[in-house]
């Protein structure tokens, strides 16, 4: 599940294993601990870097949304630069 409480979060790098269906994005919360959101069974990864409202690496919303039966999960991550990361996947954590 999508982490409560995500705007000003920080990306810093994000991780894809093609191999093992695999998407790791890593960041920092509000208290700048570092946090994975692991989305395995990866399906479908979009990743904008037009910085349409200037440049930024923090996060201004992530949403979740569940998949119907057989659907999976699918992500997506505003950033406050503009930009939207979309992922879709059969699970998504955070830790």
């Amino acid at each position: 599940m999508a982490p409560a409480h995500t705007h000003d979060w920080t990306l810093l790098s994000i991780r894809i294993d093609w191999g093992a269906a695999e998407a790791t994005l890593i960041v920092l919360d509000r208290t700048s601990t570092e946090r994975r959101v692991t989305a395995r069974g990866l399906r479908f990864f979009r990743l904008e870097r037009d910085e349409p409202w200037g440049p930024s690496s923090s996060i201004d919303d992530i949403t979740q949304v569940a998949g119907e039966a057989e659907q999976p999960l699918a992500l997506s991550m505003q950033m406050q630069s503009g930009d939207c990361i979309r992922l879709c996947a059969a699970s998504i954590n955070t830790a």
